[in-house]
């Protein structure tokens, strides 16, 4: 899976979202994990119960209970949907390691997949791999265990 002129396929395979506060919309930019993954992963890899994976940011002000956090996986299509909140207030102060938190989030969700308890779907290996993904690109110090 390659991108071809930095536009990437419509029947990707990773989906990446946010619900984002209006101020700090212009401080997130998650799009180079959105490339990174979908040059490097293929969830066929890690088995047949997972096609698709959808994982959103949530960004909003503390006490917002609208944008909750949630895990779903729809076993007849093999999808999983997955939201994870980042400290608002955190991420809105700090002007470094705004990308580690995203990347922290990022493998929340993943966690969140294993409680979901997908069916031939070794979460374990996609977590390393996604991890190692993360360690390739240079991101992030040396945060992950």
């Amino acid at each position: 899976m390659t991108i071809a002129n930095g536009i990437l396929p419509q029947d990707r395979q990773i989906y990446i979202s946010g619900r984002i506060w209006h101020d700090i919309l212009p401080k997130v930019d998650f799009s180079p994990f959105l490339y990174a993954l979908h040059d490097s992963i293929n969830l066929s890899d890690f088995g047949k119960g997972l096609q698709r994976y959808y994982f959103s940011f949530i960004l909003m002000p503390e006490g917002e209970q609208i944008n909750l956090p949630y895990a779903h996986y729809d076993a007849e299509r093999r999808i999983a949907d997955v939201a994870v909140s980042v400290p608002y207030g955190d991420y809105e102060e700090k002007t470094t390691n705004r990308i580690l938190m995203l990347e922290n989030a990022y493998l929340q969700g993943i966690d969140r997949l294993a409680a979901l308890n997908i069916p031939e779907f070794d979460v374990k290996a996609f977590y390393q791999n996604v991890k190692e993904v993360f360690a390739a690109e240079g991101w992030y110090g040396k945060w992950l265990d």
